[in-house]
């Protein structure tokens, strides 16, 4: 007998048609506010997760003499995150074949 599918809830399939979006959008890097507000969490928020190593794909760099950082989060390694699809960090991936 063959197990009963389950409906995935309509929430998370309009998270995931939210995400989908972004990635069109942004193919190479999101914005700072556009993935805050996936994410449902203020830019400050998001730039201390970054700051931090929270972010799969973000980083974040200060140029010498200056005292704010600049922030990038690479579309791929963020969707990934976001979907649960396989590694995140292609190193660890190298490391472990």
């Amino acid at each position: 007998m063959e197990k009963a599918r389950q409906k995935i809830p309509t929430t998370l399939v309009d998270k995931l048609k939210q995400l989908d979006r972004l990635v069109e959008q942004y193919p190479t890097s999101i914005p700072l506010q556009a993935c805050a507000e996936i994410l449902k969490v203020t830019t400050p928020v998001l730039r201390c997760a970054i700051l931090e190593k929270q972010i799969p794909g973000a980083i974040a760099w200060r140029q010498s003499g200056k005292n704010n950082y600049g922030y990038r989060i690479m579309t791929l390694p963020f969707y990934r995150w976001m979907t649960g699809q396989g590694p995140v960090n292609t190193a660890a991936k190298k490391e472990a074949g």
